[in-house]
């Protein structure tokens, strides 16, 4: 997650460290950090907190996993 002022180069410092990731996979590297990177931009307003990292269900004590689990 990358939060900041309007026009600080969020989405270029995502990009730019997907695509040097993804070229590095391309060139065979042997260390195993560097695979094929996607990404997904999504609107924080569109789903609850519980449903992009989890939470707990407070009538089971069940743990529900969220999109970013």
């Amino acid at each position: 997650m990358l939060i900041g002022e309007t026009n600080s180069g969020k989405t270029t410092v995502y990009e730019v460290l997907q695509k040097a990731l993804t070229e590095l996979r391309k060139l065979d590297s042997k260390d195993h950090k560097f695979q094929k990177v996607e990404t997904y931009v999504m609107n924080p307003k569109s789903i609850t907190m519980g449903e992009l990292y989890g939470e707990v269900n407070n009538f089971t004590q069940e743990w529900q996993d969220g999109l970013a689990s």
